[in-house]
């Protein structure tokens, strides 16, 4: 059976538009492990956008929409408070509001959560039955912290039957995390018969300050993963299914930063099997006078189209936009479209390699 692929999703329009564009197949092959954004920050009046009920009040709108019925994960643990709605906990409040739309969420937490986000956790499995995910970074794993996961199985009183693991090793690369994640599926699976358990991390590089035109990166969070997976298969262990951040950099989701005096350049981020391909072109938004829109990313996208790497491993729907804007029946759009497509390829790309995985 080919590798399942749960995927950390950061609950914003480019991300959830993506999700809206896949297939009923491509839906099937995933489990996005959606997290609820983190509130803006207004730096006029140097407070916070929103109330969290108002920042919150249409995510369970928009995840239904991008993902229909097809079941998926919700971790809450990016909000930077848990003030109750309507009486819940936000995330206990999110997963029913969902449940309302048909969309079955299940949510997910880690060791580190607060005894109120564990409350909501085992309200939701006591009324629904969907168990938790709980995902572990590298200072929680079994192997580094023996007591972390049994301690938070016993306090959300779940067994193993009633849980997804989800491995994090982050951007870590090289031989000795290879080995470490390889023995930490190993304790993991020791520990009882789990309802999935899933490997990962995310690598997507720092961009800032590279040159305009096609810059090559390797993915080596997806090479990590397949060392693994070589080992385990030749020690005749079971293999994890896979986790990344889809094309997120997750220390760019910066709040410290006034976004009225960054300038953004046109750029697209593309998947192929072994490399990230950036493909960076003018200022969309700079001081004054040197602001080209989204004109500014038509030259790296005839760049890209040109690339040896171009529609492999496998052609997807972002292919057809590309080319759409390359022929002028489309228009280039800004850093939330980009990001849609960009979301979209790859997507497309871990389905189609998952699925050849021995």
């Amino acid at each position: 059976m080919p590798a399942h692929y749960r995927p950390i999703t950061l609950a914003r329009a480019g991300e959830l538009a993506a999700v809206a564009h896949l297939r009923a197949a491509t839906h099937a092959a995933i489990t996005p492990i959606f997290q609820a954004p983190p509130r803006e920050w207004d730096f006029e009046s140097s407070k916070f956008s929103k109330t969290l009920a108002a920042h919150l009040s249409q995510l369970p709108t928009k995840l239904s929409n991008a993902r229909g019925t097809y079941p998926a994960f919700l971790d809450a643990g990016l909000l930077d408070a848990e003030t109750p709605i309507r009486g819940l906990h936000p995330l206990e409040h999110l997963v029913r509001e969902a449940h309302v739309l048909g969309l079955p969420l299940t949510p997910a937490t880690a060791p580190d959560r607060s005894p109120m986000y564990e409350t909501a956790v085992r309200n939701l499995h006591r009324d629904f039955g969907r168990g938790v995910a709980i995902l572990l970074d590298a200072s929680q794993w079994l192997t580094v912290d023996s007591s972390a996961l049994p301690a938070t199985m016993a306090r959300l009183g779940m067994t193993p039957a009633d849980i997804d693991m989800v491995i994090d090793y982050g951007a870590a690369e090289g031989p000795l995390i290879e080995a470490a994640a390889a023995a930490e599926i190993i304790a993991v699976n020791a520990l009882g018969a789990f309802r999935s358990v899933t490997l990962g991390g995310g690598s997507f590089p720092d961009t800032q300050g590279l040159a305009r035109g096609i810059t090559t990166h390797p993915r080596t969070d997806w090479s990590v993963w397949r060392n693994v997976v070589t080992k385990l298969n030749n020690a005749s262990h079971a293999i994890p299914d896979y986790s990344d951040r889809l094309i997120l950099r997750p220390e760019s989701i910066e709040l410290s930063i006034d976004p009225r005096f960054i300038s953004i350049s046109a750029a697209l981020r593309y998947t192929t099997e072994e490399d990230w391909l950036f493909a960076k072109g003018e200022l969309f938004k700079g001081p004054a006078g040197t602001s080209r829109g989204g004109a500014a990313l038509m030259s790296p996208l005839n760049a890209l189209i040109m690339h040896p790497e171009y529609a492999t491993p496998v052609r997807t729907q972002a292919e057809d936009w590309i080319e759409a804007v390359h022929s002028s029946q489309a228009t280039p759009g800004n850093p939330t479209k980009w990001r849609e497509w960009g979301t979209v390829r790859h997507f497309e790309v871990m389905e189609h390699l998952l699925a050849r995985i021995p």
